[in-house]
């Protein structure tokens, strides 16, 4: 029974992450510029923006790579702007 559980459970989970629209659906459109990063790490993404200097240009599922199965990913840019 504890097993059927965490199946349950797991599909609930990863279904809830994926479900979520991304900001941007295309990840390779962004633009590959130096003052840019994605923050957040598969499998369990916390990805976060956070601090001044930074701001959120893209919230991913799965960003530069490895989808996340919780969470997500943000692609954040030094500066204040995001590239077009």
């Amino acid at each position: 029974m504890k097993s059927l559980s965490f199946v349950v459970l797991s599909f609930a989970v990863l279904s809830a992450a994926t479900a979520a629209p991304d900001k941007r659906t295309d990840d390779s459109q962004l633009a590959v510029n130096a003052d840019c990063f994605w923050s957040g790490t598969a499998p369990f993404c916390a990805g976060s923006c956070e601090g001044s200097p930074t701001v959120e240009c893209a919230t991913s599922s799965c960003g530069d790579g490895a989808c996340c199965w919780t969470g997500y990913k943000k692609y954040c840019c030094y500066g204040g702007s995001c590239p077009s």
